[in-house]
């Protein structure tokens, strides 16, 4: 079900849709994987063009903005402006060398094709409170396990440790994320499936903010713990519409909270240390 073509959205939708749906929360999580990571089982045509190549004739779109074996200049720029050391003109100047940009745009034209099949119209407030708890939810590790996957995966795979989990459980991957959606809006601009990458931007603030605060990573401070947790979730439960958020790009988790989480200190401190920890 999840590894299929495009499908009739509004047909999906009208029949099936309901929401708050952990099983489809994890079932867009699965093809979004499907597509990347795990392209060898599910999408082996692709020779991993989503993801980092397959080490022969396909190099893979994400090396060109994402780091792997070696940091590519989109990255060292985006990094730089993150932590202030770099301007949003740097940044912007590499993301639109062509060869960059191609790739960040196929990324994107893949990601909005299956968002829209599990989630929608992102104008929609519907919609909107409905991706950010499937996002809290990724981050917080409280979806349906992965148990198709993880049998197909061997236990001397690198990817086994996760195989079998519908989550994002590392910083670097969140960040990485945000750095895709604000190199894509840079591209295409607000005219073009601007309230989706507002929306999955916002998703990355709540599901990395989750993650830090609940599992436990990034870099914990003091005055991160259970407390703040629950706190930025009762921002999230608020209702916050994702079209109002300013475009904050890079530090969208960090501001994000700073924003929205009325005083909400300890958050912000586990954010921006552990972005620092992990950039530099």
């Amino acid at each position: 079900m999840t590894d299929g073509g495009a499908q009739d959205t509004a047909s999906t939708r009208s029949n099936s849709w309901v929401p708050h749906d952990p099983a489809r929360y994890a079932a867009w999580l699965h093809e979004l994987d499907a597509w990347t990571e795990y392209w060898d089982i599910y999408h082996p045509e692709t020779k991993g063009r989503y993801y980092f190549g397959n080490g022969g004739d396909e190099s893979g779109l994400l090396t060109k903005f994402l780091p792997q074996k070696q940091r590519p200049p989109t990255f060292t720029a985006w990094t730089e402006k993150a932590l202030g050391a770099g301007s949003a003109e740097a940044f912007a100047a590499q993301i639109l060398v062509p060869e960059v940009s191609a790739a960040v745009m196929e990324v994107d034209a893949l990601v909005a094709r299956i968002f829209e099949k599990y989630f929608g119209d992102a104008s929609s407030p519907v919609v909107q409170d409905d991706y950010l708890e499937a996002m809290f939810q990724c981050g917080t590790d409280s979806l349906p396990p992965a148990t198709e996957r993880d049998a197909r995966i061997s236990d001397d795979d690198w990817r086994k440790s996760t195989a079998g989990r519908h989550m994002i459980d590392n910083d670097l991957m969140w960040f990485a994320w945000a750095l895709h959606l604000e190199a894509s809006d840079i591209i295409a601009g607000r005219e073009k499936d601007h309230a989706r990458r507002a929306l999955q931007l916002a998703g990355v603030a709540t599901g990395c903010a989750a993650n830090f605060a609940w599992r436990g990573n990034g870099c914990v401070v003091e005055d991160a713990g259970n407390g703040v947790g629950i706190g930025f979730r009762r921002w999230r439960l608020r209702g916050t519409c994702a079209l109002s958020l300013p475009r904050v790009g890079t530090r969208i988790a960090i501001c994000a909270a700073n924003r929205r989480a009325r005083g909400r200190a300890g958050l912000q401190q586990t954010l921006e240390a552990a972005l620092r920890m992990r950039l530099l």
